[in-house]
């Protein structure tokens, strides 16, 4: 009978995110080759047509900058607000008018 999903002969085998050691080593063989590298990566980068330098560095941009992410904000009306007019006073009506005046005069 075979294991079941989730399950290991070695209960005490390598803990959830932690890379095995292949997968480190390689990091490490990767990062000591580039290492020397590094500065010269804006020659390379002028060495390139324009089509091939933006697209080295829109996939380098990812390793440098932090991805960005939306943010809500409460009390922002993102579209304008909808008024029934009907249920404005006189005087109410009077003064969103000579708001919109004043804005027409001044060209807000």
């Amino acid at each position: 009978m075979g294991l079941h999903k989730g399950q290991t002969n070695n209960p005490n085998g390598r803990p959830a995110g932690i890379p095995n050691r292949l997968t480190a080593e390689f990091r490490q063989t990767l990062k000591d080759s580039l290492q020397g590298h590094i500065d010269k990566i804006p020659e390379y980068l002028d060495s390139l047509d324009t089509k091939d330098k933006l697209e080295a560095i829109t996939k380098l941009l990812p390793y440098i900058l932090p991805k960005l992410s939306n943010i809500e904000m409460e009390g922002i009306i993102s579209e304008k607000p909808k008024i029934d007019i009907k249920s404005l006073s006189t005087e109410e009506l009077e003064r969103r008018y000579e708001i919109v005046k004043e804005i027409e005069t001044k060209g807000l």
